[in-house]
Parts: structure tokens; sequence; C-alpha cells
């Protein structure tokens, strides 16, 4: 109704079947999205964008769209259907469907009817085996007690490691102890992780369980500024933590 009122020649459009409602809604979330980029169409190019989707399906009229402006590609989005439950929505283009069906051909042998959730569901089930600290840790400690070999780095670690390299047996102990998160108070974050030592190298740290710990990348650059001042480390930090440590 509120295209027709904007350009009263869609009625005739709509009787005579040229266009319907679904391509003149999709034409006006086309404008809209448009618009927040701050590209606007005046009633002559509106009525010139409609004409190209006369007598289009819906799969046309999103092509002749992004053909048009190919940013007007819809944002990925998810949507809460339940509390078990979320509509995920996303573009893909024809090289990553391409690969995403040889995976499912790579895998068939154990699902020959592969759903693209089941899919999903698989490759992050990988994904977080291969790169998920906390279960490489996990696979550390049962090959340990399957050798019987030494524990791994404890609390009662005492010699310091000065080197800048952290050896990864220590890396997976702290994450494991640091439950995969920023320790800075009231923070918890488990994004942009970063291994922080308490007391810095340049100052005698080492690489010991004690002294190494997980922050974020916000707050490890606080510490480093509340350590070295803002004036020697402003080189190496971002805006945002600047602004953060100054507010």
């Amino acid at each position: 109704m509120r295209a027709m009122k904007l350009i009263p020649e869609l009625e005739e459009k709509i009787i005579s079947g040229d266009l319907n409602s679904s391509s003149i809604s999709q034409a006006q979330s086309f404008f809209r999205q448009e618009a927040k980029v701050g590209k606007s169409y005046s009633v002559i190019e509106k009525k010139e964008v409609l004409e190209k989707l006369e007598n289009k399906s819906s799969r046309e009229c999103i092509q002749e769209l992004i053909a048009i402006s190919p940013k007007s590609v819809p944002q990925e989005k998810r949507r809460e259907l339940t509390p078990e439950k979320t509509e995920l929505k996303v573009i893909l283009n024809k090289d990553l469907i391409s690969k995403l069906d040889k995976i499912k051909a790579l895998m068939s042998h154990k699902n020959p009817s592969m759903t693209d959730q089941e899919l999903i569901e698989a490759m992050a089930e990988i994904v977080i085996q291969k790169i998920d600290p906390m279960e490489k840790a996990k696979r550390v400690e049962i090959r340990r007690q399957k050798n019987n070999t030494p524990q791994l780095p404890s609390e009662e670690v005492k010699e310091v490691n000065t080197n800048r390299y952290i050896p990864t047996a220590l890396k997976h102990a702290v994450y494991k102890r640091d439950k995969g998160q920023c320790t800075h108070k009231n923070c918890n974050s488990n994004k942009f992780l970063e291994y922080d030592h308490i007391i810095p190298l340049a100052m005698g740290g080492g690489a010991t369980i004690q002294n190494l710990r997980l922050l974020c990348r916000t707050h490890n650059q606080r510490a480093a500024i509340e350590k070295f001042g803002l004036q020697k480390m402003q080189q190496y930090l971002n805006f945002e933590t600047v602004k953060f440590h100054r507010d």
C-alpha cells in the first residue's frame, strides 16, 4: 500500500499480474537497505527498478536487485525460534557452496543423505577438536595417563623460563586452569584471548604456570599500560584500548 501511494501505476501492474505483492515487497526492502548505506532512489528510479521485476519469480527478483546493487545482498541474520532452535540466514557464494558439497561427498560414507544442518554440526565438531585449547589439553592428559608420563606443569613448577616462547604443554595447562576465559575481574570473555606474563619478561618474570594467565586483548593491553606507561605502549596499542584506559 505504501508503494502504491508513491507509485499509483502499481495497481494496474498488480491487476494485470505483471507484479505481485512479493516482488514489490522485495523492492521495498531493497530500497530500505540501500537507504541505510546512503543510496536514495527517486520515484522515476524506483519505477525503473520495479519494471525490471515484472513477470519475475522471487528468485529472479533477488538476482535482478543484486545486479543493480551488489552491496544489497541480504546480511546474515540469526533469529531465535525457541530456546533450543535458532534460524540462521546466510548468503553463500558459488565457490563456498562447491566446497560444502565436496565435504558432503567426502563424508558420504558416514552419512549418505547429510543435511546442511548435519554438515555444519560435523564441521563444527572437527574444528573445535582441532583448534580448541581445552580439547587439546584433554587429549594431552589422556596420552599422559596412558603412557604414564610425568604430569604437565603444575603450581609446584618453580623454574623460570625467561624466553618469550611458551611451551605448548604450558599453554594447555594455563588455558585449562583459566577455563578458556579472560581472568580480569568481571570480564570472562572467551574472545581474542592472549597469554599474559603477570610479571613481564622485561621485569624478570618468566614463562611458568604461576606467572601466566589468560587475558582478552583489551585487558592484556591495559595491563601493559599499567606496567610500562601509556607513552611507551601507545605505539603498540589500538585507539579503543587507549581510550578505554583514559576513561
